[in-house]
């Protein structure tokens, strides 16, 4: 009847309406939100038995309300295709599959304990650890728990990451390597962790004396976790880089060599220069390198590279992170020469190595 009608879509819009809206934002801050719709998706069509019910139906709707207000993204991201490829084909760039799995290992290890260390011997007696306990917490949920919890946990899981480590494995690539697009993974393995604790720490204890100390051992290894956890907040709020600021791992030699000179201008196309600008003493001028169109006499257009007409100014011009077409333009086009003064190749994890130059421009 028409109460009920007027009831349903009441209903669609505080829960499903939300839903979609959540979705959207996801969509627009991180592609990836794709997948966890999609194992959304998996957890709706088989609690649902594969029946065409009025859940399904509602998880359609706000799936392809979602869809519709993301499409002009889409199709800007479509537009610039070239771009979005140039920008993340580092992704693509094959690495030994043992590399990958040390860096899946150290991913995990950082969900809750995390030092900043990278790969050695002791780092890795606590992943394995981890990766025993995350491995047994699974167990455990899909044992304990109810289908409908240990169902939406391992599709939450399983989804993204067979998305990105499957294209790894089959045509290379490093995107299973990358923390950020493996959020929801992570979250999952956080949520089976704390359903193991909480069904060890509450459950009714059978044996006194076995019961007791098996809770204790429980509360003691949660406490231990959290605190880890802690720790590693606190060192990592107060440190200068970490492993997840991967174009900064070479910023404080820069700008040492920067602040020393007595008035520096620093010429750049990278966007790098922003995280760096922090540590640069406020006399450094920073310059942003851009070209425009010129007519040449027979005609044609080419593009100059533009760079500050007042560089006479300076004690010091240096360039950082120029790409050799872009330093060979500059030495051309204004008659400088480029002096390479520093190098830094920083191995942050076993799939990724950061290098970093720093040129000064010196006039012939």
């Amino acid at each position: 009847n028409t109460t009920n009608k007027i009831r349903d879509i009441l209903h669609f819009i505080s829960t499903w309406g939300i839903y979609a809206l959540t979705l959207v934002t996801g969509f627009y801050t991180f592609l990836f939100s794709i997948l966890v719709a999609i194992s959304h998706g998996i957890y709706v069509l088989v609690t649902e038995r594969f029946r065409f019910s009025k859940r399904l139906v509602y998880y359609g709707l706000s799936s392809l309300m979602a869809l519709m207000v993301f499409v002009p993204w889409l199709l800007v991201s479509n537009s610039n295709l070239s771009k979005v490829s140039s920008k993340t084909k580092w992704a693509l760039k094959e690495v030994p599959l043992s590399s990958l799995a040390q860096t899946w290992l150290i991913n995990i290890n950082r969900s809750f304990f995390d030092l900043n260390q990278g790969l050695n011997l002791p780092s890795v007696l606590v992943s394995v650890i981890i990766l025993i306990l995350v491995g047994y917490a699974i167990y455990f949920l899909c044992r304990h728990s109810p289908k409908r919890v240990s169902l939406f946990i391992l599709t939450l899981i399983g989804v993204t990451a067979l998305a990105l480590v499957l294209p790894d494995l089959i045509s290379g690539g490093k995107r299973s390597s990358v923390t950020r697009y493996l959020i929801p993974c992570y979250l999952g393995i956080q949520l089976a962790v704390a359903y193991l604790f909480t069904n060890k720490i509450t459950n009714k204890v059978t044996s006194i004396f076995q019961g007791v100390w098996q809770q204790k051992l429980w509360r003691l290894g949660m406490i231990l976790l959290l605190s880890s956890g802690i720790v590693s907040c606190v060192i990592s709020s107060q440190a200068e880089f970490w492993w997840n600021k991967y174009t900064s791992a070479n910023h404080t030699q820069v700008a040492a060599i920067i602040n020393q000179a007595e008035q520096p201008l620093l010429l750049t196309k990278s966007m790098e220069v922003i995280s760096l600008s922090y540590l640069l003493d406020p006399k450094v001028k920073f310059s942003w390198l851009s070209q425009k169109s010129v007519k040449m006499p027979n005609g044609e257009k080419s593009k100059q590279l533009i760079i500050p007409e007042n560089t006479d100014e300076f004690s010091d011009v240096f360039l950082y992170n120029p790409s050799r077409e872009l330093r060979e333009k500059i030495e051309k086009q204004y008659n400088y020469k480029s002096e390479l003064i520093g190098k830094w190749n920083h191995k942050l994890e076993p799939t990724y190595e950061i290098k970093t130059f720093l040129w000064k421009l010196v006039k012939e």
